[in-house]
C-alpha cells in the first residue's frame, strides 16, 4: 500500500511504504469505511516505476479494471413510496 493510501485512510503502513521511492508493484484494491460508507481505494505502481515500463504499468491497470468491472453487480430497485410533501420536510 502506497504512502497516500497509508496517509489518506490512517491504514497500517506496510514497512516498505517510508520511502519516496515506489515500492507498489501489481494493483490492489483496499476498501476503506468511513460515516458508514465504503470506499475503494486502487493503488497502482507508479508510471516513473524503475522494474517495468509505462506501457507494462498501464496493461496491470487496464486487467484490474476489466476484472473488477466484470465482477460488478449493480442493485436497482424501484421506488413505490408515495413522494415526500414539501410541508412534512419543515414540521
Amino acid at each position: 500500500m502506497s504512502n497516500f493510501i497509508n496517509n489518506l485512510t490512517g491504514m497500517q503502513a506496510e514497512g516498505k511504504a517510508q520511502g519516496l521511492g515506489s515500492c507498489t508493484t501489481e494493483v490492489a484494491a483496499y476498501p476503506y469505511y468511513r460515516n458508514a460508507r465504503r470506499f475503494i481505494f486502487v493503488d497502482t505502481p507508479g508510471l516513473n516505476n524503475m522494474r517495468a515500463s509505462k506501457r507494462e504499468v498501464f496493461g496491470q491497470i487496464v486487467s484490474w479494471l476489466v476484472e473488477a468491472w466484470a465482477n460488478l453487480s449493480i442493485q436497482l430497485e424501484r421506488n413505490t413510496h408515495a413522494p415526500v410533501e414539501p410541508k412534512c420536510l419543515y414540521s
